[in-house]
């Protein structure tokens, strides 16, 4: 099993391999695109920068395609400025939703509606338009990353640890799509939340983030070793804003997610959206904008690319900087207008005010739940009282991870509202991709890794999911399957009664019974036909399991009756005996997600024709370039 862990964002993507007792962060562009993009007289120097390291180890969730190859990664960002329609990105927003998502007015490539609701891409690739489901896209996506792990490990990869980024308000759906993405990659992943990945480096003390990891023996803040079962339980709190989104966890040293929120409209772009709103509003009235700008998508992009570069800026320094909106329409003197980090903070007000009140709820909420799972870990902070609330005492540390906490206003904000000054001790974009691969090495027990192989995580699963039933004409039931914030992976049971139909099966749905952000509630359905039993109503026990990737699935249904003359005060048998077990219900469980003959079609073209076509091209370029350096002293020797 190959150790490596895929952090897969919306904006940019990481990948880690665990080897030789480190963990190291790849560096996701070769030397082969850096010899692309630079000069031959400058190869040597490309040769010394890459082996320094003095490279970005991410890849941008980017792909573009083109007339002879798709190109993926930072290089599809750069060179898709000029064929935006035919360049994709943001893909991951599109994972397992439904065409009547919001996001797809904001993007320049054109999408379509499919056959079963969902979302697909138009694009020209090879001379001709073809259309491709987002699981396609990401599978190109992580198909790069893994052939980045293949070349670091010299074998091939199957398996690993894949991340969502803020999982928390990922569907059953989402989830489905995202590891069908995996197997048309040739993947075999486990799925993380990015959040408990980042869970798993808490305890490991002087970590060196850029490229390598040395594990301690000593645990963080003076804990016991991994060994001891008594560990020292303390609870923390792991603010994330990441580019597409904004997500707060409140966890334990015990391993244990005690509560888990999330809000999908206060990421990072949309700083980059309410700063380029502000940008757009600086042009002089003189310059009439529509008679300008010719190509509207390609100037809404430079003009966010240009946002986003200013509010980094600004970020990492407190004196007033230039406002450069000229460049964006090719023209000079269109203003002079400086800004400040003042200003910046004032025009995303109204952004920083919705965090407030979104850490203040995630810190309110943080509630045991009832279920067993968690009585150990609220147990040792609260002796007395099991279902007192977390205060702002009880948060022992407050860790910020996503390239966007690194604005000055949020980590005001956030020492304001737990009263703490938040710890950068990890690195903000890499924590994810290192956790997932620490989490690999410790289901794989790869060695020199000892240390923390029996270290185990609960995560939880963030939205109740209920089960809705038609009882009679007019009437609707529901029952709770497994109620909010319950632990992953798990087993429930539980017991329903409905009358057996005698004309047409009885259809159920499974459903989340909160609001999940910019998403269908429907997990799945199934429908029991009784038309062979009696017209009595039917008892039923339906035992359903939420795997290790959280998804939800129907294990069984058997139709149960009570045992006659059954008499609990005298009987000396357990209380499971007063049910018996008439027979077992064939059930039929429809989820969404593709198919295996559609998976395999994808596969095929992913394998045969897409990845060929990539090596061709790449065969070519090598060619041409060795042409090129063969023949570059030629003219010199002839006229010599």
């Amino acid at each position: 099993m190959s150790v490596i862990g895929i952090d897969f964002g919306i904006n940019s993507s990481f990948v880690a391999v665990a080897k030789a007792g480190s963990v190291q962060l790849l560096i996701t562009i070769t030397v082969y695109e850096l010899h692309r993009k630079f000069p031959l007289k400058c190869q040597r120097a490309v040769n010394a920068w890459y082996n320094n390291g003095d490279l970005n180890n991410f890849s941008l969730s980017n792909v573009t395609f083109g007339e002879r190859q798709r190109v993926i990664g930072v290089e599809a960002k750069t060179g898709g400025v000029n064929n935006l329609q035919s360049t994709v990105f943001g893909f991951k927003r599109f994972l397992g939703r439904r065409f009547e998502h919001t996001h797809l007015k904001r993007v320049p490539f054109e999408s379509v509606k499919t056959k079963n609701g969902g979302v697909g891409i138009k694009v020209k690739y090879l001379g001709h338009e073809d259309i491709y489901f987002p699981e396609q896209i990401t599978a190109m996506l992580f198909t790069k990353l893994k052939e980045t792990a293949e070349d670091s490990l010299q074998t091939k990869v199957q398996e690993c640890v894949i991340s969502v980024s803020v999982p928390s308000y990922f569907t059953d759906a989402e989830r489905r799509a995202l590891l069908d993405a995996a197997h048309i990659a040739g993947l075999h992943p486990l799925m993380l939340n990015d959040t408990t990945a980042q869970l798993l480096l808490m305890p490991f003390p002087n970590m060196t983030f850029l490229y390598q990891i040395l594990l301690k023996e000593r645990c963080h803040r003076g804990l016991r070793t991994f060994s001891d079962s008594s560990m020292l339980i303390k609870t923390q709190c792991k603010p994330a804003l990441a580019w597409g989104s904004w997500d707060c966890d409140i966890k334990t040293f015990s391993v244990s997610v005690l509560s888990c929120y999330s809000d999908v409209g206060l990421g990072g772009q949309e700083f980059d959206a309410a700063f380029g709103r502000y940008l757009f509003n600086q042009f002089p009235p003189k310059h009439n904008l529509k008679g300008i700008i010719n190509d509207r998508r390609g100037f809404c992009m430079r003009l966010l690319a240009e946002a986003e570069m200013m509010k980094k800026q600004i970020s990492e320094t407190a004196s007033e900087l230039p406002l450069k909106i000229d460049c964006l329409i090719g023209e000079t003197g269109v203003g002079e207008n400086t800004f400040s980090r003042a200003e910046f903070e004032n025009i995303c007000s109204s952004l920083l005010n919705d965090m407030e009140m979104f850490l203040r709820k995630c810190l309110t909420d943080s509630i045991s739940p009832t279920y067993e799972s968690l009585f150990f870990c609220i147990k040792c902070i609260y002796d007395s009282d099991f279902h007192k609330d977390l205060g702002v005492t009880d948060i022992h540390s407050v860790e910020l991870v996503g390239g966007s906490s690194r604005i000055p206003a949020l980590r005001l904000l956030i020492e304001k509202v737990f009263r703490k000054i938040p710890s950068t001790t990890m690195n903000p974009d890499e924590a994810v991709a290192i956790g997932c691969a620490l989490q690999c090495t410790i289901l794989s027990r790869t060695a020199g890794f000892s240390k923390i192989w029996n270290y185990q995580i609960k995560d939880i699963q963030p939205f109740p999911i209920k089960l809705v039933w038609e009882q009679s004409i007019g009437k609707i039931e529901t029952l709770i399957i497994f109620p909010k914030f319950y632990s992953v992976p798990s087993v429930s049971t539980t017991r329903f009664t409905c009358p057996s139909s005698t004309v047409t099966p009885i259809s159920f749905q499974v459903a989340y019974s909160a609001s999940v952000p910019q998403s269908s509630k429907k997990i799945g359905s199934f429908s029991l036909d009784l038309k062979h039993h009696n017209c009595k109503p039917c008892m039923f026990n339906l035992t359903a399991k939420l795997d290790i990737h959280g998804i939800f699935s129907i294990e069984s249904v058997t139709i149960i009756e009570e045992v006659e003359n059954w008499n609990e005060s005298n009987s000396s048998s357990s209380k499971k005996e007063q049910w018996r077990v008439l027979k077992d219900v064939m059930v039929k469980w429809k989820s969404f997600g593709l198919s295996r003959d559609e998976i395999d079609e994808k596969i095929k073209k992913e394998v045969m024709s897409m990845a060929a076509a990539d090596r061709n091209e790449k065969e070519r370029r090598v060619c041409q370039k060795a042409l090129k350096k063969r023949f570059v002293g030629i003219p010199r020797k002839v006229k010599t």
